[in-house]
């Protein structure tokens, strides 16, 4: 009896509803068809109508792939185009939650997910999701995401300095014999695996061998940017200001677009074009405010994407549930959202409190500088390697050092050389001692502090009392 009046329901409601669902399921053809040639349908309003056909009760049970797969558009069109990071994350989070059939879909969810960590540099979250996309394009059985998203995840796993499992994936990925772009992908892959080696040269051979043709704008990008640092490097200027304009012309990201610029403003001041020199420092200091306001957009992306990934694991254990029990789950991930948002302000509470306390406690004097300055010396000797793991030197800098690396690099947009080299200057460390932390050599040290210290705007004498303020501040 119940059956029957609810499948009675169902098709009243169909037949009510008939032009909204067919206007939906026009929506989702025509962006299935875009996306499959690489464009992204950029009609957010009409995905909005989507949702709003199929995100009703009854409904959203009957149609839970085709919801999510309008959030997943939806989600794009914030993060490829608008740069609405926080929106992007809302919409991946509830399309990851519509309990998708498809698994190519789920892992491309899970991809985008991914990409907004990696932003925030948050290596080990992108790598949660990475393994989460793999094993969904695992079940699709289709060798070309599959392979891609291996790939990808090699990379994030030389990041964070695992470089044994980095290089097993990679040769994983060498496997599959895909497309021209995968090929390119594989030589991106490997040159950035040298670079973390510190084996320029073979960095760059691998990067030459690159077609860039075939490639999305964000991996032409990489790859101009990687070679930019290496002929920076070897001092081959007009090389680097070459691939600095490419940075620029294909990149979306705001740190690498002002690394580029300052490659251009040093190039322009060596030859003594003033206007390009405005030029190029105006633009600098713009991107350098827009920046700031996408860090703050980010971050609360990726702390809604880490507390989706504490439970959402439980809304797929069981598929084909009935409609109770779905209410039910709902019900529980709604009291529980609350709950950890209740926990969340109590925690922030605390953590204010005692940072005021700690603020109170610690006040930073040249004195307590100085000592705070030799535990660190003291460490580093102690832990050589951390000079060429990058991951681990920026944690332990954060550490002893009040914060300084995510401090710095978010006021002056500084590369991890550059805060190498404040630390090294920090630490009175002589000529040579850097040259050996930093495998480069001796007669250049002088030439990356006095790049260094340009980038916030002092010369190399003032770098390290202009660093102890920076902290006492």
């Amino acid at each position: 009896m119940f059956r029957a009046l609810f499948v009675i329901a169902v098709a009243v409601l169909c037949m009510s509803g008939c032009r909204p669902w067919q206007q939906a399921e026009q929506v989702l053809h025509t962006a299935d068809s875009l996306d499959a040639q690489g464009v992204i349908y950029r009609d957010t309003a009409a995905f909005r109508s989507v949702i709003r056909t199929y995100d009703r009760p009854v409904v959203r049970c009957l149609k839970h792939s085709d919801l999510g797969k309008a959030y997943y558009y939806l989600g794009r069109n914030y993060e490829d185009y608008h740069q609405r990071y926080l929106s992007a994350a809302r919409c991946y989070t509830r399309s990851d939650q519509c309990h998708m059939s498809d698994p190519i879909m789920r892992g491309r969810v899970n991809s985008c997910m991914e990409n907004l960590c990696a932003l925030q540099n948050n290596f080990p979250l992108a790598t949660i999701y990475t393994e989460r996309a793999l094993k969904e394009f695992g079940h699709a059985d289709n060798k070309w995401y599959f392979a891609n998203c291996l790939l990808y995840l090699s990379s994030l796993e030389q990041i964070q300095g695992n470089f044994e499992k980095a290089d097993s994936l990679w040769h994983l990925s060498n496997q599959y014999n895909i497309d021209s772009a995968f090929t390119a992908r594989l030589h991106i892959q490997r040159g950035y695996y040298f670079y973390h080696l510190h084996d320029l040269d073979s960095a760059i051979h691998h990067y030459k061998q690159v077609n860039r043709e075939s490639l999305p704008n964000a991996d032409k990008s990489f790859v101009a940017l990687q070679l930019m640092r290496y002929y920076l490097d070897i001092d081959s200027i007009e090389l680097a200001v070459e691939n600095a304009k490419l940075v620029i012309a294909y990149s979306h990201n705001y740190l690498d677009c002002c690394n580029a610029y300052y490659t251009l403003m040093h190039y322009a001041e060596q030859v003594n074009d003033i206007e390009k020199l405005a030029e190029y420092s105006h633009n600098r200091a713009d991107l350098y405010r827009l920046r700031i306001n996408q860090t703050k957009d980010l971050e609360e992306a990726v702390a809604i994407l880490n507390n989706h990934i504490d439970f959402a694991s439980a809304l797929h254990k069981k598929k084909g549930i009935s409609v109770m029990s779905s209410l039910v789950i709902a019900m529980l991930l709604i009291g529980g959202a609350v709950y950890l948002m209740q926990q969340k302000k109590k925690v922030q509470t605390l953590c204010t409190v005692q940072e005021e306390n700690t603020h109170q406690y610690h006040v930073k004097t040249t004195e307590k500088l100085e000592k705070q300055l030799n535990l660190c010396a003291e460490y580093m000797a102690q832990h050589d390697e951390v000079w060429a793991d990058d991951t681990a030197f920026l944690n332990t800098i954060n550490l002893y050092l009040w914060n300084m690396a995510d401090t710095l690099r978010a006021s002056y947009a500084l590369s991890v050389q550059d805060l190498k080299i404040c630390v090294l200057t920090l630490l009175n460390m002589s000529r040579k001692e850097m040259a050996t932390r930093l495998y480069r050599s001796e007669s250049s040290i002088p030439k990356l502090r006095t790049n260094t210290a340009k980038k916030m705007g002092i010369t190399a004498t003032r770098l390290r009392s202009f660093l102890m303020e920076f902290l006492a501040s």
